[in-house]
């Protein structure tokens, strides 16, 4: 599984993506996108935060987006992050 990209910088204001890929014989039955030190249901309530299939979109960036997000894949292979 790769996120990419890897290491990102968005200027304030601006729209980050971020994509969840799989590669190799895992195929992916769900996705779910968290933050880590945020509670992730508080997360992906704000209006700001979009996650659909493999892709988390964060609008209108500020320094609160800063910080490290993780992809977890439930698929055929078991859990992956």
């Amino acid at each position: 599984m790769v996120i990419t990209p890897e290491r990102m910088t968005v200027a304030q204001g601006e729209t980050a993506v971020l994509r969840c890929s799989v590669s190799g014989t895992t195929s992916a039955s769900s996705f779910t996108w968290s933050k880590v030190g945020d509670d992730a249901a508080a997360f992906l309530d704000r209006p700001s935060v979009s996650a659909t299939d493999d892709s988390l979109t964060l609008e209108k960036v500020d320094v609160s987006d800063r910080g490290v997000y993780v992809c977890t894949l439930d698929g055929s292979g078991g859990y992956q992050r």
